[in-house]
């Protein structure tokens, strides 16, 4: 960082101070200060940081360029500012998203908390059962005390089959859309062939494209008569297929077209872009992923499908 910035101060500073220089070397200098920027941007993912340093280089530099007389310096300085903003703009869009992402995982950390009371409010009830079993089995009666167990484990494993097997960061998600399934009188079926911890991703990446797969799902089919959804996985081949599929309401051609388009207006009535869409797309495609989709019969199909092999290697 301390040669960058001496490199371009140090050009700056010949630039000011020989201005009888040929006009090609001008334009060269000022070409390096450019180029500068854009190298760093290139190198390291991201602007300088905004410090005194790089202040005073961008007044310095603008202002260089803008006393010189040749057209193509205050070309040169056009171009600059652009890059310069375009990059400001780039840099407050990824904040925005990392943003979002951080406050979404301070929602699922609220929804993990819930998931444990549940959990706890489970238990009671279980040492509940299990007295009355003791009761049975003391009276000899085995017979309705086998029957008791069996109910009880079906009604388990009717309950909480789509939590087996999951991290709890997940779990909490899944078990948070049923709820609200169940309250929206949406009938939800989840079968998972492989427990949605499994997918290639970090467990942020995890969370926030199931939470937004599955909330996009709920808003879709509780607007829709049939009000279905279907939450499916597996493991083809190397290949972890995570599959979608919800009742919606009609969907205008251009809608399906556009539909995980960055920051389209959704049908929602209020003013809003889709975010979760264009989330969604984002870390398909970090993850080397693929998604399609399809729309028949007023139910919408999403299908992702992420090489494990690729993105075990980012996956935590």
């Amino acid at each position: 960082m301390k040669l960058f910035y001496t490199l371009v101060l140090l050009t700056v500073f010949v630039l000011l101070f020989f201005k009888d220089l040929p006009v090609s070397l001008h334009l060269l200098l000022s070409s390096f200060i450019i180029g500068s920027f854009f190298i760093w941007r290139k190198k390291y993912q991201t602007a300088p940081p905004l410090t005194i340093k790089k202040a005073i280089v961008l007044t310095s530099f603008f202002l260089l360029l803008f006393s010189l007389s040749s057209p193509l310096s205050i070309g040169l300085t056009v171009i600059a500012m652009i890059g310069y903003m375009t990059d400001m703009f780039s840099s407050y869009q990824k904040y925005i998203f990392v943003a979002n992402r951080e406050s979404s995982a301070s929602r699922e950390i609220q929804k993990n908390n819930e998931l444990f009371q549940a959990l706890r409010a489970e238990r009671h009830d279980f040492i509940k059962h299990v007295s009355a079993v003791s009761y049975l089995l003391e009276t000899n009666q085995r017979q309705q005390a086998q029957e008791y167990i069996q109910d009880y484990v079906e009604a388990l494993n009717d309950t909480h089959s789509y939590i087996q097997g999951e991290h709890s960061h997940v779990a909490s998600v899944v078990h948070q859309s049923k709820n609200q399934a169940h309250t929206w009188g949406i009938h939800m079926n989840v079968q998972l062939d492989s427990p949605l911890s499994q997918l290639p991703l970090k467990h942020l990446d995890q969370m926030n494209l199931i939470m937004n797969l599955l909330h996009n799902a709920l808003e879709a089919a509780h607007s829709s008569e049939k009000k279905e959804i279907t939450v499916s996985s597996m493991i083809r081949s190397g290949i972890y297929i995570l599959e979608v599929s919800n009742s919606t309401a009609p969907l205008s051609r251009e809608r399906q077209d556009h539909l995980f388009t960055s920051f389209h207006v959704t049908e929602k009535k209020e003013r809003h872009e889709g975010l979760g869409t264009w989330i969604i797309s984002e870390l398909v495609s970090n993850y080397h992923g693929r998604l399609e989709y399809t729309y028949h019969d007023l139910t919408l199909s999403i299908k992702i499908k992420f090489p494990i092999v690729v993105s075990s290697k980012q996956a935590t």
